[in-house]
């Protein structure tokens, strides 16, 4: 209830309750799946999980991973399990939905190779674009493509004005 209401209160006034509950609600079990996975999380001298206050909040609920080198990995081992073809170095320049329901995309990897692919169907794991900005917390290279990509197939953006940095 205290998670809840803290999200309300710091989104003040634009949060969608709805997302907001089956946040607070299903954030434990996202937590298990996440460690499940092998993602290790920092701990206190007890063994319990480390949590840190968030932006905004008035209570700590955040969870901190050891190392972002063990979460990418993670989530990159997953989706190769799941038959994912990964893209390393490549930022994606241009996508379209063709008439036969398959997507061509045109691609350039980071050593200025282009590469055209057309797929069945595509995740797109871009990362957020913070690297717009000089000063940020997160991985270099999120650029903000995923953003474009997803907008020209049509998909819908709100409250693009609060980044996490």
């Amino acid at each position: 209830k205290d998670h809840f209401q803290d999200i309300i209160d710091a989104g003040l006034g634009l949060t969608d309750r709805q997302l907001a509950e089956t946040l607070v609600n299903k954030a434990p079990e996202r937590l298990e799946d996440l460690k499940d996975y092998g993602i290790n999380f920092r701990q206190t001298e007890d063994g319990e999980l480390f949590h840190l206050k968030g932006c905004f909040a008035s209570r700590s609920y955040a969870m901190v991973a050891n190392k972002m080198k063990n979460v990418k990995c993670v989530f990159y081992q997953k989706a190769v399990n799941c038959g994912c073809d990964i893209l390393d170095h490549t930022c994606a320049l241009d996508i379209e939905k063709n008439d036969d329901g398959t997507f061509s995309f045109l691609a350039q990897r980071f050593n200025s190779e282009y590469l055209e692919i057309k797929a069945k169907s595509i995740v797109l794991a871009t990362g957020g674009g913070s690297s717009i900005y000089k000063y940020n917390l997160n991985q270099p290279g999120q650029v903000g493509d995923g953003y474009h990509l997803g907008l020209k197939l049509g998909a819908k953006t709100i409250n693009m004005e609060f980044i996490q940095m």
